[in-house]
């Protein structure tokens, strides 16, 4: 059995978009990595069997709305995810795909946010959907 890691996405200081590395603040008992810039995932998850990814997603729905994405079978959608760089996680997966070097599995949880402002802490809903993916992610560790 491969060893899991689970990547958490974003910018703790820019409001909701700190919803990555809030939840793996909470993970236990499995290997963890935070980034802010996607072009680190490539070689991050280069020859790795299970990993899952955390990151703040704005497609509309109501703040907290868990999203699951199975990264391998179909590409992520491009306008839901947030970045504040130009290379964002989608980028990361379809260049990971071209070069041969996605996870076996790849689940991406997407948090819906609410705002993205320089200074703001994570909203409510997005601290409430926080707990329900580390008990997500646990439940599939364990």
């Amino acid at each position: 059995m491969s060893e899991r890691l689970v990547i958490g996405i974003g910018n703790p200081v820019r409001g909701d978009d700190g919803v990555g590395p809030a939840v793996i603040h909470r993970i236990r008992g499995v290997k963890t990595s935070t980034v802010s810039d996607c072009s680190d995932l490539i070689e991050l998850w280069r020859d790795l069997d299970d990993v899952v990814v955390v990151d703040a997603v704005a497609s509309g729905a109501r703040a907290g709305t868990i999203h699951v994405f199975d990264a391998v079978d179909a590409p992520l959608p491009t306008p839901t995810f947030t970045s504040t760089h130009a290379f964002g996680l989608p980028a990361a997966v379809e260049l990971s795909r071209v070069l041969g070097r996605l996870p076996r599995s790849l689940v991406v949880y997407g948090i819906e946010a609410a705002g993205f402002e320089n200074g703001c802490e994570l909203t409510e809903p997005v601290r409430t959907a926080i707990e329900a993916v580390v008990g997500l992610i646990e439940s599939e560790t364990g």
